[in-house]
């Protein structure tokens, strides 16, 4: 099944390519009522100049080197308008196409002359990722996919109505505890201030969109931004203390902001609105899309800059600070780079739970929502991009999903959160890795039995 799924989209994705190059090709043909047989040709050229700058300077990013491809393939098209199709205009339609095959001729023989004839391999401009389960790849495309399909299995009856509405609340928990997989499981720093940033996002985002009327687009890096220059200035803590002593710190920072929440707002529940696009607002189901959305391209994010030099930073100062300093990692950076990307997921977390939500009140936003969150990158997998999905929905997607379902569990007040406890004790006693890789330990094991 994943093979036909990643046949699916690898059609799509090289469809898309040739898609944009017949774009190319219907711009001509209407300005000059003539085809350009060699576009696919100049577009090889091209990519052979930005490949060739990434293998011969490795310091150069590869949107820089996308950038002065495609300025180096405006450059070929205006010169060969200018030397060549201008010059032809006594031609007929079918010569100027004859002439873009003979450019075809001609540039098929330049390369070879200038860039080798060995293939060179152009790494991918935003790498989509995959993990391992029980031997199969799937992609975040295609988890998203399966999140997005529930909505529709709600209409036809398949799921109850309220599944979407839990699944939503999985989602930007899940937003927030990747951000603190980057702080806690990447970086080694731990924080106990996750609540009090998701419920300024909360806060602020319903006070910018409600109270002054701003567009939730509008809101939105407001909202990111404040709180995330409030977690760098808490990161600067990080530098003095660690353990225990920055958790402690971060309880501290989260408990002001509570209490600020009750002092300024009170115990009054304060209503967002779906975010708006243009001047219409979303519904539930394309809100609960926007979720999605927002949380694919955030895994694509993190396991982009994981894989960078970033990541790799964060992973030595995570395994011994002196040997990062000694290597010329600047701890000073990077705890700051980390406590802000935490920050920042959170507050996003906290403002989509607004909109998503449309209650907004100081009771969520305490220890204990910063406490499951940790425990939700315990239970999915530490430095793992997938983990805080499986993590969220086991913490907080099975209480609601399964247990409070259950015949007897579900009648009796309490009894679903026992069990969820004993649940989350259950797998970190004998799956200390998470449950991401649960499938590959069984999978393994049933090979080494049939051997």
């Amino acid at each position: 099944m994943s093979t036909f799924f990643q046949l699916i989209f690898g059609g799509l994705e090289t469809g898309s390519i040739f898609a944009l190059a017949t774009l190319g090709i219907i711009i001509i043909f209407r300005t000059s009522r003539a085809t350009n047989f060699a576009q696919g040709t100049i577009g090889m050229i091209n990519a052979y100049v930005a490949a060739n700058i990434l293998v011969n300077h490795g310091e150069f990013p590869v949107w820089l080197a996308v950038i002065i491809g495609m300025a180096s393939a405006f450059v070929t098209g205006v010169l060969i308008d200018l030397f060549i199709i201008r010059r032809a205009n006594k031609a007929s339609i079918i010569g100027k196409q004859v002439i873009t095959f003979g450019l075809i001729l001609i540039l098929m023989g330049i390369a070879p002359m200038i860039f080798g004839a060995v293939p060179i391999r152009f790494p991918r401009f935003i790498p989509t990722g995959a993990f391992e389960l029980a031997g199969a790849r799937f992609t975040y495309l295609l988890i998203g996919l399966v999140l997005a399909s529930l909505p529709l299995l709600s209409h036809v009856g398949i799921i109850r109505g309220d599944t979407v509405l839990t699944v939503g609340a999985v989602v930007f928990y899940a937003i927030a505890a990747l951000g603190m997989n980057v702080l806690l499981g990447y970086s080694g720093l731990v924080s106990l201030g996750t609540a009090g940033f998701m419920g300024l996002g909360a806060y602020l985002t319903t006070h910018l969109t409600v109270e002054i009327g701003l567009s939730f687009w509008v809101a939105l890096p407001i909202v990111v931004a404040i709180p995330t220059i409030i977690g760098i200035l808490v990161g600067l803590v990080s530098l003095r203390l660690s353990g225990m002593y920055l958790a402690i710190a971060t309880l501290a920072v989260a408990e002001v902001a509570r209490r600020v929440f009750m002092e300024v707002w009170g115990f009054v529940s304060y209503h967002a609105t779906y975010p708006d696009v243009f001047v219409t607002f979303l519904g539930r189901d394309s809100t609960y899309w926007l979720l999605i959305i927002i949380l694919v391209l955030l895994m694509i994010l993190t396991d982009n800059f994981i894989h960078s030099p970033i990541g790799r930073a964060f992973l030595t100062m995570r395994a011994s600070e002196p040997a990062a300093q000694a290597m010329g990692i600047s701890l000073f950076k990077y705890k700051l780079m980390a406590f802000g990307i935490a920050t920042a997921y959170a507050t996003l977390a906290g403002m989509l739970y607004a909109h998503f939500i449309h209650a907004v009140d100081p009771t969520p936003w305490t220890l204990l929502l910063s406490l499951q969150i940790i425990a939700v990158i315990v239970i999915g997998g530490f430095k793992t991009i997938t983990g805080p999905i499986v993590g969220s929905f086991i913490v907080f997607g099975v209480p609601h999903l399964i247990l409070n379902r259950l015949p007897i569990i579900g009648d009796i007040a309490g009894l679903p959160l026992i069990f969820n406890g004993i649940l989350i004790i259950i797998v970190i006693l004998f799956y200390p890795r998470g449950l991401v890789y649960l499938g590959n330990q069984l999978f393994k094991k049933k090979e080494v039995e049939s051997s």
